[in-house]
């Protein structure tokens, strides 16, 4: 039986709220790309720019984000010298999470 207040709502021509409830999914997707960087000349650069220097590719687009990659020839830091350093940066846009895999190939 219905309770009073209901029962005096739809004398009243309104209807009582139903319990609600919903649902909605967000799938997230990802995006697959490559990007080449051909370095000519790395005894060169790596002769010329000093130790925390890089040299920074064209802009490229994957997932409609724009990225670059930075090529430091001496490491990004003092304790990285001996080594090469390469990034992959976001060079415009909000921040996004990404994962990247480099090969070095001589």
């Amino acid at each position: 039986m219905p309770s009073s207040s209901a029962a005096t709502a739809r004398s009243q021509g309104h209807r009582p709220s139903p319990p609600y409830s919903s649902a909605s999914a967000i799938i997230g997707g990802t995006v697959t790309g490559h990007h080449v960087v051909k370095i000519e000349g790395h005894s060169y650069t790596k002769e010329k720019l000093p130790n925390g220097n890089a040299i920074s590719s064209l802009p490229f687009t994957v997932g409609d984000h724009q990225w670059r990659i930075n090529y430091y020839p001496n490491g990004n830091g003092s304790e990285e010298a001996d080594f090469v350093s390469v990034f992959l940066c976001l060079a415009a846009g909000q921040p996004v999470k990404a994962r990247a895999t480099f090969s070095l190939l001589n």
